[in-house]
């Protein structure tokens, strides 16, 4: 036998050993957790030797009535009863995907998006996959990239153009044109050399993908400008803008995050050549990635929803900045 093999023998735990073990325990008596399991008091003893044998220590001291635990004992029991939950739970979240459910789904999203999504459409997301508990979280994308891979989120909505993450199925559903966004006073404009003359210019954060692409555009059309202040989120952003502080580039998606009206601040189509953002869903587990369809459905249809309530209110032109990813456009 190689050194290889001993080594992964030497840590084999079964589960049933670790079931009788952890009732032991719980019961310091083995009459009692052969009881617990239809087994005999032999083969509660029996099963605790071999872990004993197996880990190369004392776990359990039979000496005294009732038993006591050593240190290692107690150490293997913590760990017992954690492994013995989340193998119970990992049974009970398979047999729920099988018939369509999804237990639990933690959710991470950009602020653009949380911020502009309805509440129906979490809840239709619930109902559709009879979810049990929904957690949904939100920050900037590179913080939903590490959480996703790290697995403390199923799914994330981020705004990375074409990159891959890996391990993880992406999904882009929507494409953001971005525009101009200026105080009311401001009725056209024809140029960003001009504007900065008489407005500075207001951005987002530079470690958010919104502030790398902006800088990217500005450099394919050689502008140069630097930023009077610079937010995470929209709605400060907006504040200063409609306050009339500066003047900025924006989505249909940031705008409506700012949740500011057309009497507020103004929009312009951008001049000479645009640029735009998709929104894409990524999901890591493989379980969830034959759901990721119907999840980004969803959420572009509540997105969808708020965009045209935006319609009556702003230029004609505004809604075709917003348009649904057809499933052959990856």
């Amino acid at each position: 036998m190689s050194q290889n093999s001993a080594n992964k023998e030497d840590i084999l735990l079964d589960l049933r050993s670790l079931k009788i073990f952890s009732a032991t325990c719980k019961m310091r008596s083995m009459v009692d957790a052969a009881e617990q399991n239809g087994i005999t008091q032999a083969a509660v003893s029996l099963c605790i030797s071999r872990l004993e044998e197996r880990l190369k220590t004392k776990l359990i001291d039979t000496s005294v009535r009732p038993l006591r635990l050593t240190s290692a004992g107690v150490l293997l029991d913590e760990r017992a009863r954690r492994l013995l939950d989340y193998a119970q739970e990992t049974s009970v979240i398979v047999g729920h995907y099988a018939s369509g459910r999804i237990p639990r789904l933690r959710v991470s999203l950009i602020n653009s998006v949380i911020g502009s999504l309805p509440a129906s459409a979490f809840e239709a997301i619930r109902q559709r996959f009879r979810i049990e508990y929904l957690t949904v979280r939100s920050g900037i994308a590179d913080n939903l990239n590490t959480a996703l891979l790290s697995g403390d989120v199923d799914l994330i909505v981020t705004t990375e153009n074409h990159v891959d993450i890996d391990g993880c199925v992406r999904m882009p559903f929507v494409r953001e044109n971005f525009f101009v966004v200026t105080p009311p006073n401001i009725e056209t404009v024809l140029d960003f050399e001009q504007l900065t003359k008489t407005l500075p210019f207001i951005g987002y954060s530079h470690n958010t993908l919104t502030a790398r692409s902006t800088s990217a555009h500005f450099t394919r059309i050689r502008f140069r400008t630097s930023a009077l202040y610079e937010f995470d989120d929209s709605r400060g952003l907006m504040d200063c803008v409609a306050s009339g502080l500066g003047w900025t580039v924006a989505t249909p998606l940031l705008l409506l995050e700012g949740a500011k009206r057309p009497d507020q601040v103004n929009i312009h189509q951008m001049p000479g050549p645009g640029f735009s953002r998709d929104l894409s869903l990524y999901i890591r587990e493989q379980k969830l990635q034959l759901k990721a369809r119907e999840i980004s459905k969803i959420f572009r249809e509540g997105l969808t929803t708020n965009i045209n309530l935006m319609r009556p209110n702003f230029p004609s032109w505004l809604p075709d900045c917003f348009n649904n990813i057809t499933e052959n456009e990856d």
